[in-house]
């Protein structure tokens, strides 16, 4: 059985919030994660 990639989409607003978001997602072993430019 093959495994997936785990991908992640990060939606935060304020920078400092967003590094930990992605730093977490790199820890949990995520290989894909993309960052919403904004919320509009």
């Amino acid at each position: 059985m093959a495994i997936l990639p785990l991908r992640v989409l990060v939606l935060e607003y304020h920078p400092l919030q967003r590094s930990v978001a992605l730093n977490m997602a790199e820890q949990l072993g995520c290989q894909e994660v993309f960052v919403a430019a904004d919320g509009i």
